[in-house]
């Protein structure tokens, strides 16, 4: 039996900084991975999941994820957001402005 991993992300704007947070780790570790984890809902805890397969092991320990069983996504316990992450292109950096000059 493999080994999967999860990790709760919490629940509203929490969710969206571990997101990045694992983004930016991904871009980091594998960024040649298109489906490093996948994100799922908890209907019952009310809580977002990440959820990484055995072959992402390393990735799921670097961002601390737990060992678990492979969970059944039913749609009804656990439901699949159908989220990809977003690859990191280096073109995401903020955009800087430059200052018009005064004539």
């Amino acid at each position: 039996m493999q080994t999967w991993h999860s990790k709760s992300l919490g629940t509203a704007s929490a969710v969206f900084a571990a997101i990045h947070d694992l983004n930016m780790l991904c871009s980091k570790l594998c960024p040649a991975v298109v489906h490093p984890y996948v994100l799922i809902i908890d209907t019952v805890l009310v809580e977002t999941l990440a959820l990484f397969a055995p072959e992402d092991a390393e990735l799921a320990i670097a961002f601390g994820a737990s060992p678990c069983s492979q969970p059944v996504i039913d749609g009804l316990r656990f439901v699949d957001l159908g989220y990809t992450p977003r690859i990191s292109t280096g073109l995401d950096a903020p955009v800087q402005q430059t200052p018009i000059p005064s004539t």
